[in-house]
């Protein structure tokens, strides 16, 4: 087994991944140019960690390690689009603001965690996540066209079986419309990690108001004061206590925020995992 840890190669592509789905709500302040550069440099730090990782897996792979679960490609595609956001192009922040940036990220992302799933499967000794459910499933429909021609042949017992048939058709069709699905959880990530990094840019501002009221107080302190400097410093007090408190309860409104994120994406790798008739039957 490769000395690598697993939880650095997941935090390196949820980094990503969040990125993404920034992206793809392409709004007006995750597009303009200064954070797509900022955001760039993240996807390349993520991206160098992750090839290092995945090259210390190769060396220590048993055996040969098979083409099928090199990540290179994927990699590749992923640091394009990197490139492509700290770009200049005119047409960048339109891209952006198309969801085309983030259709394009989440679609390479997607393709690496389910190389890097299968990479943590061979090591472990398993061989395809494709599970007797999931056959199942796909030969569902065959199954039901079978008896549905079988059916008028029989009479009495036809009728019988076409009815039990409709049942189970339109059982499993509830079923597959009230199925669990990550459909909701997306948006809602989204969502939040666009207002995380916006309460992060007004929590930049605060701090660089009070570094400079602290720098103003500082001034008053050294020497003897006038009446309109007392003024001026009880107002700059004031206006410190004030911000202070923005401070503190930006951080708290970030870390909450944070950590309903965290929880969500749990909850998508969670339904991710799953396979079809799990989801279906949502256990």
């Amino acid at each position: 087994m490769p000395a690598v840890d697993r939880q650095d190669i997941e935090k390196a592509i949820k980094a990503i991944q969040d990125i993404a789905i920034m992206l793809t709500a392409a709004s007006e302040f995750v597009c303009e140019a200064r954070i797509l550069k900022r955001c760039s440099a993240d996807i390349e730090t993520n991206l160098d960690n992750l090839e290092n990782s995945i090259s210390q897996i190769k060396k220590g792979f048993p055996g040969k390690f098979p083409e099928t679960l090199k990540p290179d490609g994927t990699l590749s595609k992923i640091r394009e689009v990197a490139t492509i956001m700290k770009g200049d192009n005119a047409n960048l922040e339109a891209k952006c603001r198309a969801g085309e940036l983030g259709n394009e990220l989440t679609l390479s992302v997607n393709q690496l965690k389910g190389i890097v799933r299968d990479i943590w499967d061979r090591l472990g000794g398993k061989v395809s996540r494709y599970t007797v459910s999931d056959r199942i499933a796909d030969h569902g429909g065959r199954i039901k066209s079978l008896l549905l021609g079988i059916s008028p042949l029989v009479s009495n017992t036809g009728r019988i079986i076409l009815a039990v048939v409709l049942v189970l058709v339109l059982s499993f069709v509830y079923l597959y419309f009230t199925m669990e699905s990550d459909d909701a959880l997306l948006p809602s990530i989204t969502s939040d990690l666009v207002n995380i990094e916006e309460q992060k840019g007004t929590l930049r501002r605060h701090r660089a108001q009070y570094q400079e009221i602290r720098k103003n107080i500082k001034s008053l302190n050294k020497k003897e004061l006038t009446r309109e400097e007392k003024i001026q410093f009880l107002n700059l007090s004031m206006e410190e206590k004030k911000i202070k408190e923005r401070i503190d309860k930006s951080l708290l409104s970030i870390e909450k925020k944070e950590k309903e994120v965290e929880d969500k994406r749990k909850r998508v790798e969670e339904i991710q995992k799953k396979s079809f008739f799990q989801k279906l039957l949502r256990r």
